[in-house]
């Protein structure tokens, strides 16, 4: 019998094969198995059979933030905020999926209670999200957190884009991890802070910004569809002028913060309604509203931005 060189390797790379490259490993290197090799074809199927189940095992199994239909019904069920959570990223990221979920560590302390908490935040999608975008969906998850009242020692945001249109395990991933006081961080000390109230324009570095009315609802619409704030949340929508005072066409930021008598803050909410990147042009005042999720409960809000120019605070009173 001819003897098979290099059959160690040959098992090693069958098996990478099943679990690098998952559906489409197990259909090439089945094939070949299959067509062209001559000799130990049971053990090389065996080893990337082996592969294949460990990419299963590890992408729809282990992988806590991976999660079906079912397990995603019952996290939504028991943490709430999870769906919030999706609700405020999927508001403006709209050609991915997006999966939230949550684990803890394996210590635990001696009333059985896990010690730390970690929360992820993955977005799948065919394109590579940019820093910028990790960054924003990751201020837009701290947000939305604020808004339950609820907080995680460690957040992860997770980008796995796909080079084909179908997950056959051929994709790559971003990852971000750290917590929401370093993404959304506080005013710094010493800070002025400028309060402007309603009805007054006040003037930014690129922008002269007027709030005219707010409004607290629990539904809205836009373009024909209806949006319903999560359970336990209200909707906050503020109705602003706004003229640019550069010479350069730029989107409407999204750094106009929400804070309430806590000084929580939250991130306004991207849709079709919004003025959130309207492209602003030069000496050309616009009129939107800008819309927040916050906990049912919150109260005495006021927009904050910081001005870029001089660092300053401003408040904007909204009533």
């Amino acid at each position: 019998m001819k003897k098979d060189k290099h059959f160690r390797l040959k098992i090693i790379i069958y098996f990478i094969a099943g679990f690098n490259f998952g559906y489409i490993g197990l259909i090439v290197a089945g094939l070949w198995i299959k067509f062209k090799t001559k000799i130990n074809k049971q053990a090389k199927f065996i080893a990337l059979i082996i592969g294949f189940g460990v990419f299963l095992l590890y992408h729809y199994i282990l992988t806590p933030y991976i999660l079906d239909p079912q397990a995603e019904k019952s996290l939504f069920s028991k943490y709430p905020e999870t769906q919030t959570i999706k609700t405020a990223v999927k508001s403006k990221y709209t050609d991915g999926k997006v999966k939230v979920g949550i684990t803890w560590n394996k210590s635990l302390t001696t009333q059985g209670q896990p010690t730390t908490s970690f929360l992820t935040v993955e977005y799948d999608s065919i394109r590579k999200l940019t820093q910028g975008e990790m960054q924003d969906i990751s201020k837009l998850t701290c947000n939305a957190l604020r808004s339950t009242g609820k907080n995680y020692d460690e957040v992860s945001i997770i980008n796995v884009y796909s080079y084909l249109p179908i997950n056959v395990g051929i994709n790559g991933s971003l990852r971000m991890t750290a917590t929401c006081n370093e993404w959304v961080p506080s005013a710094t000390s010493g800070q002025r802070i400028i309060t402007v109230d309603i009805g007054i324009e006040g003037v930014l570095s690129t922008l002269k910004i007027k709030v005219n009315s707010m409004m607290e609802t629990q539904s809205t619409t836009a373009y024909g569809r209806k949006f319903v704030a999560p359970e336990g949340t209200k909707l906050i929508i503020i109705n602003i002028d706004s003229t640019n005072i550069t010479d350069a066409s730029f989107a409407f930021p999204n750094d106009i913060l929400l804070s309430d008598a806590k000084e929580n803050l939250y991130q306004p909410l991207t849709y079709s309604d919004s003025i959130v990147d309207r492209t602003m042009r030069p000496g050309i005042s616009e009129t939107g509203i800008l819309t927040y999720i916050v906990p049912i409960d919150t109260s005495d809000f006021s927009l904050q931005v910081i001005k870029k120019s001089t660092n300053d605070l401003y408040k904007f009173l909204v009533r």
